[in-house]
C-alpha cells in the first residue's frame, strides 16, 4: 500500500490518535520558529497532515503546507477556515521528495513526523535543504531507532509492517544527524516518554565549485 493511501485512510481518525500525543513536538517546533523568525518570514511545513500545527504559528508568517494525502489536506483546509481565518496560509498537495519550489524559497522548513514516512529519506533531506535559504533553519521532529536493545528489537519486528503502518519503526537517527548540508543547533527529546527527537539545524549546503574557464592558446597572446 502506498503512503498516500495509508494516510488517506487514516485521515478520519488521525487527530484522535496522534493529536494530543504528538502536540508537544508541534508546540516546541512552532515556538522556536515564532521566536526566531522575522516579520513576514516564509515557512514551509512538509508533511502538514491535517494541519494541527497551523493555529500555533504567528499570524504574520507566510505558511506553506504540503502533504501527499489529499484527504489529510482537506481537513487542514477546514481547520484554516475555522481556526486561522485571515492568516497567510497556502496548502498544496505535493511529494516531499520532489518539492515543486525554487531553490532558496523559504526562511524555515519544518518537517514533523514525516522523515520516517517518506520512501526515500535522502531525497527528502536534499529537497528540504534545496528549498530552504542558505543559513535558513530546518526543524525535524521524528521517532528514531532506540538505543535500548529491547526496544530496538521490538522496532525491528515492526519494521516488517512498514507497508501497513506507514512508517519505518527502525529509522536511524544518524541518517538525519549526519546529513552534510545541516549544522545542528540544538537537539531535544519531546512527547511521551521522551521517545521523539526535535532536531534544529542551520541549513549550510556546501557551495558547488565552479571550474575556472580554460583559456585557449593563441599566438597573439604571446606577441607572436
Amino acid at each position: 500500500m502506498r503512503v498516500e493511501q495509508i494516510y488517506d485512510f487514516a485521515a478520519g481518525f488521525y487527530d484522535y490518535l496522534f493529536g494530543r500525543a504528538f502536540q508537544q513536538g508541534r508546540e516546541r517546533s512552532t515556538d522556536r520558529i515564532n521566536a526566531r523568525a522575522e516579520e513576514g518570514a516564509k515557512i514551509l511545513e512538509v508533511g502538514l497532515g491535517t494541519g494541527l500545527s497551523l493555529p500555533l504559528y504567528r499570524s504574520d508568517l507566510q505558511i506553506t503546507g504540503v502533504d501527499i494525502s489529499e484527504k489529510m489536506l482537506d481537513r487542514a483546509r477546514r481547520r484554516v477556515e475555522s481556526q486561522c481565518a485571515g492568516n497567510k496560509i497556502r496548502i498544496v498537495n505535493m511529494d516531499a521528495t520532489d518539492l515543486q519550489f525554487e531553490d532558496n524559497s523559504f526562511d524555515f522548513v519544518v518537517a514533523m513526523y514525516v522523515a520516517s514516512v517518506v520512501p526515500d529519506p535522502a531525497a527528502f533531506l536534499s529537497e528540504i535543504s534545496r528549498v530552504c535559504k542558505v543559513r535558513g533553519e530546518v526543524i525535524v521532529v521524528n521517532h528514531f531507532a532506540s538505543s535500548n536493545r529491547f526496544v530496538r528489537a521490538f522496532e525491528r519486528l515492526l519494521a516488517g509492517l512498514e507497508s501497513v503502518i506507514g512508517f519505518k519503526s527502525d529509522f536511524p537517527l544518524e541518517e538525519v544527524l549526519n546529513f552534510s548540508d545541516f549544522q545542528l543547533i540544538r537537539s531535544e527529546r519531546v512527547n511521551a516518554f521522551r521517545y521523539w527527537h526535535l532536531l534544529h539545524f542551520r541549513n549550510a549546503p556546501t557551495p558547488v565549485a565552479v571550474p575556472a574557464p580554460q583559456l585557449a592558446y593563441s599566438s597573439a597572446m604571446y606577441g607572436r
